[in-house]
């Protein structure tokens, strides 16, 4: 009889996978169109419609952890989406911030708030922020445990 170690070696690939480069490609073009959504702003537009200075965009984008998600896209610079001009939304994201690791890409948090969820009845974290009075700490948890971040609810 063969041990649970031999069993699950027979499912292991002989080499670990790597992107290639078509693969990388394909990804940041990606990542470029998502960023060019109309949703998702420029810091001077954000700061506008926010009500602040473009400095203080920035000052909330860079504290340790960060009060706003932007999203990285190349020589476009950083774009903030527009859901975190709204309260429970920005609550939302700001929930999830704190409690994310330091390394976790902004491209890995955004995707989580905006793919909607069966546990949302197909409605993403965002929509459910915007749409219904579900306190924010309450998503945050389900957003974390779906990027398999185990943390207690914020208060």
């Amino acid at each position: 009889m063969k041990s649970a170690r031999e069993r699950a070696a027979e499912f292991m690939a002989a080499r670990r996978w790597a992107p290639g480069e078509a693969d990388l490609q394909r990804g940041q073009a990606a990542l470029l169109e998502e960023a060019q959504r109309p949703h998702n702003l420029s810091v001077r537009e954000y700061a506008k419609l926010a009500g602040v200075s473009p400095r203080q965009v920035y000052r909330d984008l860079s504290t340790t952890p960060p009060k706003l998600l932007a999203l990285s896209a190349g020589k476009g610079g950083q774009r903030v989406p527009d859901w975190q001009l709204e309260a429970r939304p920005r609550d939302l994201t700001r929930f999830v911030l704190d409690a994310a690791p330091p390394g976790l890409h902004a491209w890995t948090i955004y995707q989580a708030l905006c793919t909607p969820s069966g546990s949302l009845e197909g409605r993403s974290p965002v929509d459910v922020a915007k749409q219904t009075e579900q306190a924010a700490g309450s998503l945050a948890k389900l957003v974390l445990e779906e990027l398999g971040i185990h943390a207690e609810e914020p208060s």
